[in-house]
């Protein structure tokens, strides 16, 4: 059989064509297998993942909770400076210098006078001649005059003390407030009414409130300065004794910044976050988004310096969920590292390396 030269090229042209078509079927096919892997592998990850709340789903959650925190604290705050108010009837008013008082002797005529409290506090009464009144309450006043007149002069003495003027305290509020200033109050206030003159707290306030006051020594009845360091959440909850404490003139508060922490490793936003309250290990982790699917939840370190030395404590999120074991209270400085698993991010690199070749990514 004879064939002519145009039928050769035709014949070769048809070869081509079909030799081409075979190529197109195979790239076709292996694009066919690698999208299925990659849906095979997307629907398992989702799949670990499905059973929590996404990282990103936490941590809105926690930050929307993290200033309803702050705009219930000032609530507190305002609603526990109510109450103070409305039970504060001036009693425990403590005298000082620059103070006008208006006394009353019944049957002595002499002694219903008004007198000034001098620079060294005390003052001056006709009968009676010098007394040291700085640092007393009216009720403690009326006491000691009581005694006075009684030793010496008059038998059941009938003795009342008012404040006509009250000399100008001033109570310093500084640090994490909306407006940190000195006040000037008329009376003693207690802290919740200081916090609330100032606006109440910042977001960025920490829980402890630091108070330099003066109070009675009750051996020596002398006035004698104190530092605290009171927890606000407890001072809220009425769980600290020094919740009814009242600040005079010259007494100062001060709410510092809260610390941070820093949280590094598999986790989805790594990086420095705000000390709240109490901060535990689970509640920083979460802030930083979650632990994504090649993280290791039982394989948690919290490094803290400790005498100058870097101390690591292991955590096991797996044991703190099951109660099993405690949850880890953070403290400023503290740096949260959470272990990769290694395999699992093997596999997890691979698949978005090869989501990157077919032009799909798994994140």
């Amino acid at each position: 059989m004879k064939c002519s030269l145009s039928d050769l090229v035709i014949f070769t042209r048809q070869e081509s064509f079909v030799q081409k078509m075979c190529n197109y079927s195979k790239y076709y096919q292996q694009l066919a297998i690698k999208l299925g892997c990659m849906i095979i592998v997307t629907l398992f990850l989702v799949g670990c993942a499905g059973s929590n709340l996404s990282g990103s789903q936490q941590a809105s959650s926690y930050s929307s909770a993290s200033a309803a925190d702050q705009s219930g604290t000032n609530e507190q705050i305002m609603q526990s400076a109510a109450r103070a108010s409305q039970i504060n009837d001036g009693l425990d008013y403590y005298l000082g210098t620059g103070d006008v008082l208006q006394l009353s002797v019944f049957q002595v005529p002499e002694l219903n006078t008004k007198v000034r409290i001098n620079e060294r506090g005390n003052i001056v009464l006709p009968i009676i001649g010098m007394l040291e009144v700085q640092g007393l309450t009216i009720p403690e006043l009326e006491e000691r005059l009581v005694e006075k007149l009684q030793a010496d002069y008059l038998q059941n003495p009938q003795v009342s003390v008012f404040v006509d003027e009250y000399r100008s305290q001033q109570i310093t509020v500084m640090g994490a407030v909306k407006n940190p200033n000195v006040y000037s109050v008329r009376q003693s206030r207690s802290v919740f009414e200081m916090l609330s003159l100032a606006g109440g707290v910042t977001p960025n306030a920490g829980d402890l409130i630091r108070i330099e006051t003066q109070q009675v020594d009750p051996q020596t009845g002398q006035l004698v300065k104190r530092n605290l360091l009171l927890s606000l959440s407890k001072l809220l909850q009425g769980q600290d004794e020094a919740s009814t404490i009242r600040l005079n003139g010259g007494d100062s508060l001060l709410v510092p910044q809260a610390g941070v922490v820093f949280v590094d490793g598999a986790v989805e936003n790594p990086g420095s976050y705000k000390l709240s309250g109490e901060t535990t290990v689970w509640k920083a982790i979460t802030l930083a988004g979650g632990i994504p699917w090649e993280g290791k939840q039982n394989r948690i370190e919290v490094i803290r310096e400790i005498g100058g030395e870097p101390i690591a404590i292991e955590v096991n999120l797996n044991k703190i969920r099951s109660q099993e074991s405690e949850d880890v209270i953070l403290k400023d400085g503290d740096i949260v590292v959470v272990s990769y698993n290694l395999a699992r991010r093997a596999v997890s690199g691979f698949f978005r390396a090869a989501g990157k070749v077919v032009g799909y990514s798994l994140n």
